[in-house]
């Protein structure tokens, strides 16, 4: 058996990356959050508003406010009927 192990490094956010998707969803207990799942970041608020703030913050924090690109924040929501 061969394993291969990647020794390259790690694509960062401020060197390669011009959009940053997150996908909001409602909490099971209320509120929002968001997740950007390239780098795993994560984003909390009880509002849109607040999440937006809150995904601003993560971003910062990751890039160390480096990042020149967009964020999309993604909104999914349910239908749900019955089929009879």
């Amino acid at each position: 058996m061969i394993l291969e192990i990647d020794v390259r490094p790690k694509m960062t956010i401020n060197e390669q990356i011009n959009e940053l998707i997150f996908v909001a969803m409602e909490g099971r207990e209320g509120g929002l959050t968001a997740i950007e799942t390239n780098f795993g970041l994560v984003a909390f608020g009880e509002s849109k508003a607040d999440l937006i703030a809150d995904i601003k913050d993560k971003v910062r924090q990751h890039c160390n406010a480096n990042f020149n690109g967009q964020v999309r924040l993604r909104e999914f929501t349910d239908t749900v009927f019955d089929c009879h």
